[in-house]
């Protein structure tokens, strides 16, 4: 083992000599990266993760490494080195003028990530005379960065090109990224008003007595109304939250906040926790007035932001279902209808569209957006869309347009053709090479971080099938899962089965018992898809554990429930496939008896709890014992992850119901999600 590691450490050595040999050389990086190996670029990249805390040889590396894995942390780094004191600017001086050169070119081709970069950056232009270019960057480092202690005394320097109010700009973002201790450096550049409003700041967050109720006064005469957010934040911590909820309303209400234009996201936050608590207490409307004031824009959805298109989403739907005015609800879901690229959520935006169209009375309007909705059939509201025209009053749509539950399922996972061509350039790729070689142990293994990477390289298709089925040959179904849950890929490679001698000892025994949940060898793949990625070493952070990801106490109450029903395990392993599936399954039986057969109380109390279901229950009904639509319960539930992860599960079974009927495991198959989950809608 010791000679192993002399020897990678040897080599190591060597490629570095090499590369250093050929930076003195006159090669661009580019041409630098082409003659260098896929192993001396790794030896490199470990170098810069580990090693150097030198700036400008950090940027060479980062420029030579481009699309390699976490770059970001390295450049981070490497902005950190940065000696802002003894970085002279003297034009007179070649050798630093070169270096102040180099620094531009760097920073133009990698934008800072950092204060500490970008204040360099705005610097270095300024030394330079571009002056205009300097001015921009300036600007952005006061808006967009949190300035580090030791910069901000160097800001006066360039009082001629930065705002009148930067110092009390960045007080404001401090504050709204609640960063209240960083506050401090910035009072010595306040004006003596400033620092007044400061002081009223300070005292709205301490909440003390009359001084508060000063404060507040004070507040409100003042012309800054956007600030109001830090008393927003503070009536968040009060324990009377009607009362707060309530001042927090008030307040949304009756001012306008200019720095929401640019901070929506931050300020989106609190209108999201506040609306959301008006949704566990019914007050829909509320809700709706909280939310439809964001100062998000259609395009903002379209960088993959999921908080705008909640934005939009949520009061649409608060809008269409509650509010009684599906008008306004629709108008909201078309701004941003062609302005959604994931999916998940280009399913969900047309369904809602097709439900306000119904409640409208345009019900060939809502059957042409159930049809849109219902092609994509790799998606919660797609099968529910699906399920719903296949009702007898839509029946003749799916026979006119020649949908059925099997043409839709090919086309989900439709494959492409690979050509000699494609797949020895595939080979060549630097991560490719690398990957293989983790898998020979030649190098140390990074398989999910160089596996991120590669499949980030290409968006087709083509491209994408390749990667999967490397991942498959090198992790077998853990990577390939994984890549595709994170990565929202559907092929069929992406959803396994598990062994024929899982399917007899863990499920079987149990299904046996339970015949009417026929659709459990569907559900236990699906939620070990979500929960394990398909890794029966997997262990969370509560210390969940296995392919189901179960807790010991779990494990073991459902020991004693299998015991009632005549299946005995003495003893269990919750890493060994067998024992881990059987007792996961006797969980989700126990969870359907519990909830009267119904999936989504099921799945939404095996993600978070059999308690918070009972509390979701009270606040917001039994779907088993009232009127109420199970897809406003889905929506209504407050925890993101849950709500994603039930649509998800429920989602993925009908895949699993169609390949288990193709593999002769299941006899029958009904590719109803209605039918599973028994909602009414």
């Amino acid at each position: 083992m010791k000679k192993t590691l002399q020897l990678r450490y040897i080599v190591g050595i060597l490629y570095s000599c090499v590369y250093f040999c050929m930076c003195s050389l006159h090669v661009s990086s580019s041409e630098k990266s082409l003659l260098l190996t896929p192993q001396v670029k790794y030896s490199l990249w470990q170098k810069a993760l580990n090693y150097p805390n030198d700036f400008f040889e950090l940027a060479r590396l980062i420029e030579l490494l481009n699309s390699w894995p976490r770059l970001k942390e390295i450049q981070m780094k490497a902005e950190s080195a940065l000696d802002i004191h003894n970085l002279r600017y003297d034009n007179s001086n070649s050798l630093l003028k070169e270096k102040i050169e180099h620094l531009i070119s760097f920073f133009k081709t990698h934008p800072p990530v950092t204060g500490r970069g970008q204040f360099v950056f705005a610097r270095s232009l300024w030394s330079l005379n571009f002056n205009e270019e300097a001015k921009i960057q300036f600007m952005k480092l006061v808006n967009e960065f949190h300035i580090p202690d030791d910069i901000i005394r160097y800001l006066p320097e360039f009082q001629k090109v930065l705002p009148f109010n930067w110092a009390f700009s960045q007080v404001k973002f401090l504050v709204l990224s609640e960063k209240f201790k960083d506050i401090k450096p910035y009072e010595r550049f306040l004006t003596v008003q400033q620092k007044q409003v400061l002081e009223v700041y300070i005292k709205l967050l301490q909440q003390k007595g009359k001084a508060y109720l000063q404060a507040y006064e004070i507040l409100k005469q003042s012309g800054d109304n956007g600030i109001i957010v830090l008393q927003l934040i503070h009536l968040h911590l009060g324990k009377n939250k009607k009362i707060h909820d309530d001042q927090a309303f008030s307040l949304l209400q009756h001012y306008q906040f200019s720095e929401e234009v640019t901070y929506p996201d931050l300020f989106f936050k609190w209108r999201y926790k506040l609306a959301r608590r008006f949704i566990d207490s019914k007050d829909y409307q509320k809700a709706l007035e909280v939310l439809k004031q964001h100062k998000y824009t259609p395009k903002d959805c379209e960088r993959k932001n999921d908080d705008a298109v909640i934005a939009f989403f949520l009061p649409a739907w608060l809008s269409i279902e509650f509010c009684d005015n599906p008008l306004w609800g629709l108008n909201e879901l078309k701004k941003i209808e062609n302005h959604i690229y994931s999916v998940k959520n280009k399913a969900k935006i047309l369904f809602w569209i097709a439900k306000a169209y119904t409640k409208l009375g345009y019900d060939d309007l809502a059957v042409q957006y159930f049809l849109k909705a219902s092609h994509i059939r790799s998606s919660f509201y797609g099968n529910i869309a699906y399920s719903l025209l296949k009702r007898k009053e839509f029946s003749t749509v799916l026979v006119d347009q020649k949908i059925d539950s099997q043409h839709m399922l090919d086309d989900h996972f439709e494959t492409q053709k690979i050509n000699s061509k494609d797949q020895e350039e595939f080979n060549r790729n630097d991560f490719v090479v690398l990957l293989k070689l983790m898998k020979k142990k030649i190098i140390p293994p990074k398989f999910d971080e160089f596996f991120d990477t590669l499949i980030s390289l290409n968006s087709e298709p083509k491209f994408h099938q390749m990667v999967l089925k490397l991942a498959q040959e090198i992790q077998g179904d853990y990577q390939i899962v994984r890549l595709s849950v994170k990565k929202g890929f559907n092929m069929r490679n992406g959803y396994p089965l598990l062994s024929r001698n899982v399917f007899k000892k863990s499920i079987d025994p149990v299904v046996q018992k339970f015949p009417k949940y026929s659709f459990m060898h569907a559900l236990a793949h699906s939620v070990i898809r979500q929960e394990s990625y398909f890794n029966p070493e997997a262990r969370s952070i509560k210390n969940a554990k296995g392919l189901m990801q179960l807790l010991n106490g779990t494990a073991k109450s459902e020991r004693k429930n299998l015991k009632k029903i005549g299946v005995n395990i003495s003893s269990f392993n919750l890493f060994k496939a067998e024992d881990n599936v059987l007792l996961g399954v006797s969980y989700l039986i126990s969870l359907l008896n519990k909830y009267k057969g119904n999936a989504v109380l099921t799945l939404a109390a095996y993600n978070a709890g059999e308690g918070s279901v009972e509390k979701w229950i009270n606040l917001f009904g039994d779907p088993n014992n009232s009127n109420l639509n199970i897809l406003n319960w889905i929506e209504s539930i407050p925890f993101k992850e849950t709500r994603e992860y039930v649509q998800k599960v429920l989602e993925n079974i009908l895949i699993y119901e169609q390949i288990l009927v193709e593999k002769g495991i299941r006899k029958k198959i009904d590719l109803d999600l209605v039918h599973v989950i028994r909602p009414k809608i």
